[in-house]
């Protein structure tokens, strides 16, 4: 018997459960971040300009509300990048979630409510670190 332990989150890890086929989920386009590799499990806005980027309250971007969750890293270091969001009737867990740095506990309290709307439930179960065993 093998036991394998991962670091979470990995591309889809933070799911608990969705809806059958593709209903949850939505091809996007993540906007370009210079900085570093956008991680699944980040809480995403929607720009402007349609491209979606980590959800930020005091932007002027567009992107100050929760829209969904990016399921897959994205590199959009050099240009724009394909991804996959959650965005509708799932369950996750909150310790997985990739929240903006600083984020205030009344906006963090109005993106839960935003995705809660979306059908988003965010459960306060589970660990970072995930157990298989095969």
């Amino acid at each position: 018997m093998t036991t394998k332990t991962e670091q979470l989150p990995h591309d889809a890890g933070f799911i608990i459960s969705e809806a059958n086929g593709s209903l949850s989920r939505d091809a996007i386009t993540v906007f370009l971040n210079a900085a570093a590799t956008v991680k699944a499990g980040t809480v995403m806005g929607l720009r402007d300009d349609g491209t979606y980027q980590q959800l930020d309250p005091a932007s002027s971007e567009g992107n100050t509300a929760a829209v969904g969750i990016l399921i897959n890293e994205v590199d959009s270091m050099a240009a724009n990048a394909g991804g996959v969001l959650l965005d509708k009737d799932a369950e996750v867990r909150d310790d997985d979630l990739i929240w903006p740095t600083g984020i205030s506990v009344g906006n963090k309290a109005t993106a839960v409510a935003a995705l809660l709307v979306l059908g988003i439930k965010i459960r306060a179960v589970g660990t970072t670190v995930s157990t298989q065993t095969t």
